[in-house]
């Protein structure tokens, strides 16, 4: 069963629940929209990982970031897949998506940098971006940024990463994560 918006949900009460005078409202129809309500205001995430510390190179083209782990939880519902090599998180099923991402990152030595985190959706890149300057001392910076999504339709979710300095960074404790918002409406 797909998952359903809240006004769907609602909605769907009327069919399921009419005036009870003529004994339309039956177990079935109960059950049927109970489980309608509970899917709709499910939890369902995935999330992929980095713990690292890894080193990937950055050039100034942007560049898929690759982790080493995916989790999926889907309650009853195909909400998500995630593939940790890829670095991807598909949404399979419509809804509102609320992304999280973060990492500490090391530069290369004797490499002052800017590093630029984007988050790309269906091979494009989005608006979402979050930037931290790295200098030459090789201090570990963090970086963080949360994103939703309300475009109800499917989509391949991607992190990728420039910087103005080539050289290899080094990643840890990177994490994408997906998570589905129950909404009154889809868009």
């Amino acid at each position: 069963m797909a998952r359903k918006s809240l006004k769907e949900v609602l909605t769907d009460s009327g069919i399921f629940f009419p005036d009870n005078n003529t004994g339309q409202i039956t177990p079935t129809g109960l059950r049927t929209w109970i489980a309608e309500l509970i899917g709709a205001i499910s939890p369902g995430y995935a999330y992929i990982v980095r713990p690292g510390p890894t080193v990937q190179a950055m050039t100034a083209v942007p560049a898929a970031l690759v982790f080493d782990t995916a989790t999926v939880t889907n309650s009853g519902q195909a909400d998500y897949t995630a593939n940790a090599a890829a670095g991807e998180i598909v949404r399979v099923e419509r809804g509102t998506t609320r992304l999280t991402f973060t990492a500490d990152i090391t530069p290369p030595t004797n490499s002052n940098s800017n590093l630029t985190f984007t988050l790309f959706k269906n091979g494009v890149a989005t608006v979402w971006r979050v930037s931290v300057t790295l200098t030459a001392i090789a201090v570990k910076e963090s970086v963080s940024m949360s994103m939703i999504d309300y475009n109800s339709s499917a989509a391949i979710y991607t992190m990728h990463a420039s910087s103005n300095a080539n050289g290899n960074y080094s990643f840890s404790e990177m994490e994408l994560v997906a998570e589905v918002v129950p909404v009154w409406e889809y868009i």
